[in-house]
Parts: C-alpha cells; structure tokens; sequence
C-alpha cells in the first residue's frame, strides 16, 4: 500500500543519495588505499552511484505524486528543530574529523585516522536516526562500528586504511540499497 504523504520516501531517498555519494568516495580511497584505483574499478563505482542516484531520483518523482501533508505551525517548528539538530550533529561530525585530521599526526598516531574518521561517521548516525525516526540508521551506524572494531582487532595496521574505507563504502552503498529497496516496496504496495 502506497503511504499516504511523501515525507517518508523523500527522506528515504534524499538519505539514500547521501549514503550513495559517501560510499562511493570510501570505496574510491579504499581502492587508492590498495592502489587498485583504475580506470575500471573508477568506471564499476561510478556505475554503482549511478543506480543509486538513478533509483533514488525515481523515488523522489514517484513522492512528488503523493499528497504533501496537511501543513500545521507545529510541523514547520518540528521541521526547523529537526533541521538545526541535524545540523549540529553534522557540524560535530565533521569538526570531530577536522580535529583528527590535525591532532594523529602530531601525536604520531596517524595509521588511526581512518578507523577515527569511520568511528565518527558511523556514531553521528545513532542521533539522526532518533531524531528523523529512522531505524535503519542505527543499523547502518552499528555496522561502521562493528567493523571499524574488526579491523582493528584482525587486521595489521597496514590494512586498516584500506579494509576500513573499503567496509565503510559497502556499508554506504547497502544501507542506500536497502531504504531505496523499501521505498520501492512501499510504493508499489
């Protein structure tokens, strides 16, 4: 059964594109990683955001079809609540990155970046998950940290650069396949 405003499928698809656009940057430094960037494996991760964005921008023609919902003061306070959290959580994600970037090295402690960077991103999705109601996001960011934690337990630090980003990128690319999955599932009902 198709649901009854767009709002949800919006924010499945316009969430699947982020996640197509990231993977495919951890999946292209996992590939430099292992110096196994070519022009081949650039031409199959280019395919693969392809799909995604091309089913993500059916996805959101296909919402543009569904009745908006009723418009009430408190949805447009929730909507800029919403907004201003998602935007701490993004600044704090991204400034927890900077300060990585900047403060491993110094302490020598630079092979850790990438599990840093992992541990980061996959942590900021337990509040956006909460915060847009969107359980899959937990699960996208308890995988990051399931792995991260795996890599580093398993693998010499040799790897860790490689085998993270490369985790990291599949993760991505599998949570947006899967919320485009159930959009479609809810769309053709």
């Amino acid at each position: 059964m198709p649901p009854s405003t767009a709002y949800p499928l919006v924010g499945s698809a316009l969430s699947a594109l982020v996640f197509a656009f990231f993977g495919s940057a951890w999946l292209s430094l996992g590939l430099a990683a292992t110096h196994q960037l070519t022009r081949a494996t650039a031409l199959v991760v280019g395919a693969g955001l392809l799909l995604l964005v091309l089913l993500a921008s059916w996805v959101l023609r296909q919402a543009k079809r569904l009745p908006a919902p009723a418009a009430r003061p408190a949805d447009a306070v929730q909507a800029r609540r919403q907004w201003q959290v998602f935007g701490l959580v993004n600044a704090g994600q991204w400034g927890g990155i900077f300060l990585a970037s900047w403060l491993l090295p110094r302490l020598g402690l630079a092979v850790y970046f990438t599990p840093v960077m992992a541990v980061l991103v996959g942590v900021h999705l337990f509040p956006l998950a909460r915060l847009f109601r969107y359980a899959s996001h937990y699960w996208t960011g308890g995988a990051f940290l399931l792995w991260v934690a795996g890599c580093l337990l398993l693998l010499p630090s040799s790897q860790w650069q490689a085998d993270v980003a490369l985790g990291a990128g599949v993760i991505l690319w599998g949570s947006a396949g899967y919320g485009l999955w159930r959009a479609s599932h809810q769309l053709w009902g």
